[in-house]
């Protein structure tokens, strides 16, 4: 028996050996093809990137056409302008009612919705603002709860304290099975820690069966407080959002998804998943819904208007609620009063960023127009002509052509960033979907995880062609190139195209903050105004030179040494704009942004 046992065991560990050899033999095999494989797609790739690169240069240069193609038209798009006067108008239609004024007619002329002066707000306009409202609460996250708060918490925290994203993509493994062994380590590892702080009897059991299936509702609340919270203040967890979203893509592949029996992604609460469930759609069409839901800004109104604001604002939101509870005798809903006040103020909380957000691109917008507009501000001082090579221009224009894309460029930065909840929607969709995996790849930025885009893809080419056909008819036409990079070396994923057009508002909210500055608070002080007035002439010129600076060398092409990873194209705007933020500190008009309180375009990543 010993004997038996003995050859047994050498048998045993025969077979062992003959294994490792096979497997040491067959991994020299799969990491040569492997080799193979990401040699020839980075030849693909290179060469795509020439071709990319020589469109960007041909439509700058005027040699090929630059608008899109009908194709690309959504029919449902509204532009901010077009929103802007529907509301406005809706709005003074209440006012008016309950003033018992008659109705005048305004902006909504511009759109044909009204044939005369004095005719109330046409059908055709009220069903435009139901529907805009409708697909506009399909996107607009829920307010947190109380009770979601401490979820909150536990996944910042959870993720603050995770170093997910440096050992999945951060080290080199031999083979992609190795790599997906340690990744699904991490996720378990990481689930096991939810687990534990939420409930520690809920984690012992966790841990004796490893059976994490059973607890999958509890792990998709969690992660989806996460998501919503994120998606409704974009300045918040900037340094967490990003590894649980890395984390959320992995548990997506079908081996993760295997091993765990679940899936971690569920859909994200919204305003308008929550009213559908309760049959209270009506509540999004509804006339008054405008005023309930519109942030009440201060600037330029007295007292008494302030608070003849807060009163019908919030008039409306009691109207609103008693009409569609389901305690009203004329309502068929199943919705409480408070569930529908908290609906309405998820739509404010998002009136309330498009404000925060959208208000410093017009303010330059209208710098711009005010300041450079002119007819024969082309032949002064205040050109904004810019030339190749000089001070690391890429683009050539003269004054008329740089104005036009200026404008251009602020006024698409502006349509997306007041359409950026459905941008981060379809984004979300691109990076959670499991039949599009990503790609590990070294950029020239580091290692990135390269996936299509499909979904925000179409929802940019869908903004680009409108803001086209509202200021590319003109003499200059389109100026610059119309190729948006997604799910290249320049915009690996969708992710980081987020992370990019969420810069734009900090970048401009510093230099409006600087610019109100110079113009409201630095003339109440005479040793400033002198000093001012030494270096730059006058304040009002201290403005120009300033404006003058940003339009020129934030919009120049500057940021890279090709056409592929800057120059005119959609994506290259904001890098000529991040390459100016990184040069301002030599600029000789730093001292007034220091002056304004200036200290940096990132703000706090942790809090």
């Amino acid at each position: 028996e010993g004997a038996e046992a003995k050859d047994g065991a050498r048998t045993a560990t025969e077979t062992e050996a003959a294994a490792g050899t096979v497997e040491a033999a067959a991994a020299p095999a799969e990491t040569k093809d492997r080799f193979a494989e990401d040699e020839q797609e980075l030849r693909a790739y290179e060469e795509s990137a020439k071709a990319v690169a020589a469109k960007v240069q041909r439509q700058q240069e005027g040699k090929e056409s630059a608008m899109l193609d009908e194709q690309h038209k959504d029919e449902a798009y509204l532009t901010v302008d077009e929103i802007q006067a529907l509301l406005e108008e809706q709005r003074a239609d209440i006012r008016r009612a309950q003033e018992g004024q008659g109705a005048g007619r305004g902006l909504m002329s511009t759109l044909g919705l009204v044939s005369a002066p004095g005719e109330a707000l046409s059908e055709e306009a009220k069903d435009q603002i139901g529907a805009w409202y409708l697909e506009r609460s399909r996107y607009i996250p829920l307010r947190l709860e109380y009770k979601e708060r401490a979820r909150l918490r536990l996944i910042h925290a959870i993720m603050r304290s995770s170093d997910y994203a440096n050992v999945v993509d951060g080290r080199e493994f031999k083979t992609e099975a190795k790599r997906l062994h340690a990744l699904i380590k991490c996720v378990m590892a990481t689930l096991t820690g939810v687990a534990t702080a939420y409930k520690y009897d809920f984690a012992q059991r966790l841990v004796e069966d490893r059976n994490f299936a059973k607890y999958s509702t509890t792990f998709r609340r969690v992660f989806e407080v996460g998501r919503r919270y994120k998606v409704m203040n974009p300045e918040k967890m900037r340094g967490t959002y990003g590894k649980m979203i890395y984390l959320l893509q992995d548990s997506m592949i079908p081996e993760v998804r295997e091993t765990l029996e679940f899936s971690l992604v569920s859909p994200m609460q919204t305003v308008y998943s929550l009213l559908k469930s309760k049959g209270a759609l009506d509540v999004l069409r509804d006339e008054n819904i405008s005023t309930a839901t519109m942030e009440i800004l201060p600037d330029g109104k007295t007292r008494p208007q302030i608070q003849r604001e807060i009163k019908l604002k919030e008039r409306a939101i009691e109207l609103i609620s008693r009409k569609y509870s389901s305690r009203s005798y004329e309502s068929k809903t199943d919705i409480t009063a408070d569930e529908i006040k908290r609906c309405l103020y998820s739509i404010g909380d998002n009136s309330s960023y498009l404000n925060s957000n959208c208000k410093p691109i017009d303010y330059i917008i209208t710098l711009l127009k005010e300041n450079f507009g002119g007819e024969n501000v082309g032949s002064s001082k205040w050109s904004l002509a810019i030339y190749g090579g000089d001070s690391g221009s890429r683009l050539t224009h003269t004054h008329e052509r740089q104005y036009h894309y200026v404008l251009q460029s602020l006024t698409l930065w502006r349509e997306i960033v007041h359409d950026m909840f459905r941008l981060w929607s379809v984004a979300e969709s691109d990076l959670l979907d499991a039949e599009s995996p990503y790609k590990l790849r070294n950029t020239g930025q580091g290692v990135h995880r390269l996936q299509p885009a499909p979904l925000t893809s179409k929802a940019m080419h869908g903004i680009l062609y409108a803001v086209q056909q509202r200021l590319g008819h003109t003499v200059e036409g389109w100026v610059g190139s119309s190729v948006i990079h997604l799910g290249d070396s320049n915009v690996p994923n969708a992710l980081l195209f987020i992370d990019k057009y969420n810069q734009v508002p900090r970048i401009l909210n510093a230099l409006v903050s600087c610019l109100k500055f110079i113009i409201n608070k630095l003339p109440e002080d005479p040793a400033l105004v002198d000093l001012v007035e030494a270096r730059f002439g006058s304040v009002e010129d201290a403005v120009r030179t300033i404006l003058q600076d940003f339009f020129k060398r934030a919009f120049d092409g500057s940021g890279a040494d090709n056409f592929f990873e800057a120059g005119s194209c959609i994506d290259g705007r904001l890098t000529s704009a991040w390459n100016w933020c990184h040069q301002l500190p030599d600029a000789e008009y730093y001292f007034l942004f220091k002056l304004a309180g200036f200290r940096s375009f990132d703000g706090d990543f942790q809090s």
